[in-house]
């Protein structure tokens, strides 16, 4: 009898390491998934000038943007 229950409690606790795990695993996965980057948009113009990583673009309706490459 006593090593029946010593069973159960080694079983019990291997089942809820791997349930540990597995919840783990799939929350990581679950937050690279929501993570994503928005998709890239297309811009039409000029650009007007380039300082660095960032450029600026004048489009068609005379608007400027910030670019960041």
């Amino acid at each position: 009898m006593f090593r029946t229950a010593t069973f159960r409690t080694a079983l019990a606790r291997s089942l809820g390491i791997a349930l540990a795990a597995t919840l783990a695993a799939l929350l990581v996965c679950a937050q690279r998934a929501w993570a994503q980057d928005p998709p890239p948009v297309c811009i039409r113009g000029t650009i007007e000038r380039v300082d660095g990583a960032t450029s600026v673009v004048k489009v068609r309706d005379g608007a400027k943007l910030k670019v960041t490459v």
